[in-house]
């Protein structure tokens, strides 16, 4: 099979991508691979058409008797040491099509420190023809052991803008209340509008994201697998959740970026750093579980503060 029936010419052509191909074609790809960048569906693109490679096969590897998986379930969103456990059980059998076979631990950050040595012992006594792909965006949460034991490629990001005519007018809505917040002098009035307008754009995102996040699990929802047990969709609809709440607050640094440095007559760059640096700790404590609509909030009111001094 190869790759390029199955991937997008722009990720085909990553460099990470390429060595991968070529490791296989000699037949030197390691037992252990983690895939690791921002965005999480590229990683698992690139696993997939590597993963039908190597099984040898033209449908979807979640289709193959020989490709296993493990990942995050339950609301908590994490894989535990039984998961792990399952799956190093099934490994250890032989390949049904009398091949290789080919794991996969998706979000692989997600494993608790019980799932991660248990998931250690693994890699130090691999079952033989095996092949085992870890994905994270967070590599460096996982135990350096782990990290150590596997070859390590970072995929880059393929940037795209996300388009939506509900979320276009957001974007200008937001624009428009930046500019605002950049315009001396202002009135006790002007300063009381600037500041409700916050909670409106507040109040906008958070139904947005309820609504796109809704329509694309249900999209989602019906391509999965009938084996999946109800722990397993509930982190898969939880992760949709995430992936979209992600974007849009991308979507919101580049706006920013891009409002800040047309406003005359100088670019705001001790302003921007600033305010840039708020909304990448914000995108840090959503790991923590931190609500998106607080964290808009905290972004709109503390960036008001910065841009009007």
């Amino acid at each position: 099979m190869n790759l390029k029936n199955v991937l997008d010419k722009e990720i085909e052509s990553l460099r990470p991508v390429e060595v991968l191909n070529r490791s296989i074609n000699k037949g030197r790809l390691p037992h252990g691979v983690l895939l690791h960048g921002e965005d999480f569906d590229v990683l698992r693109s690139v696993c997939f058409a590597l993963a039908a490679r190597l099984l040898e096969s033209d449908r979807s590897p979640l289709q193959h008797p020989d490709f296993f998986s493990v990942r995050p379930s339950n609301k908590m969103r994490q894989i535990s040491a039984d998961n792990v456990r399952a799956l190093n059980k099934q490994l250890q059998q032989s390949a049904n099509q009398r091949g290789r076979k080919v794991a996969v631990v998706f979000e692989a950050d997600r494993m608790n420190v019980n799932a991660a040595n248990a998931f250690l012992k693994t890699l130090e006594e691999p079952p033989s023809d095996t092949t085992i792909f870890l994905l994270t965006t967070r590599p460096y949460d996982l135990l350096d052991t782990i990290r150590s034991r596997c070859l390590n490629f970072k995929i880059p990001t393929i940037l795209e803008k996300f388009n939506h005519p509900e979320w276009d007018k957001w974007l200008q809505a937001y624009a428009k209340w930046m500019r605002k917040a950049f315009a001396l002098p202002k009135s006790t009035q002007d300063t009381a509008d600037i500041i409700l307008s916050v909670y409106g754009l507040v109040a906008r995102f958070k139904n947005f994201l309820s609504i796109l996040s809704e329509n694309e699990w249900k999209k989602l929802k019906e391509t999965l697998p009938d084996e999946l047990e109800e722990e397993e969709i509930d982190a898969l609809e939880a992760g949709v959740y995430k992936k979209y709440r992600n974007l849009l607050f991308a979507e919101i640094e580049r706006k920013t970026m891009e409002v800040a440095v047309s406003i005359p007559p100088v670019p705001p760059s001790v302003k921007l750093a600033r305010v840039i640096v708020h909304i990448e700790q914000l995108k840090n404590l959503f790991e923590v579980n931190f609500s998106e609509t607080t964290a808009l909030e905290s972004f709109l009111l503390d960036s008001l503060r910065v841009w009007s001094l």
